[in-house]
């Protein structure tokens, strides 16, 4: 017999427990800030920015950059080379020196 074979029962208070376990995990995740609502919200917060916000949110947005084209990259090339050349095409585009 194999593991396939079995049916695991799982009582419904426990199932609508999990249930909101993930929806719960589900909400965090999707609760991510980009770098300008995190900018914002500094802003508000503040009334003002700081040097380091700016740095930090250039940062964000950076990342958010890379993370977008490493996502949708539908090549057959590895995640790591593809970050490579984001990088090196954001920093060209954005004058970055970093």
């Amino acid at each position: 017999m194999m593991l396939d074979d079995f049916i695991v029962l799982i009582p419904k208070e426990d199932l609508e427990r999990i249930n909101q376990q993930i929806d719960k995990l589900m909400e965090q995740e999707n609760k991510k800030q980009s770098s300008i609502d995190w900018l914002v919200e500094q802003l508000k917060k503040q009334g003002f920015l700081y040097d380091l916000d700016i740095e930090q949110a250039k940062a964000m947005h950076k990342e958010e950059v890379i993370n977008a084209v490493v996502w949708f990259d539908d090549t057959d090339r590895r995640p790591h080379e593809i970050e490579i050349e984001v990088k090196k095409y954001y920093n060209e585009t954005f004058k970055e020196d970093k």
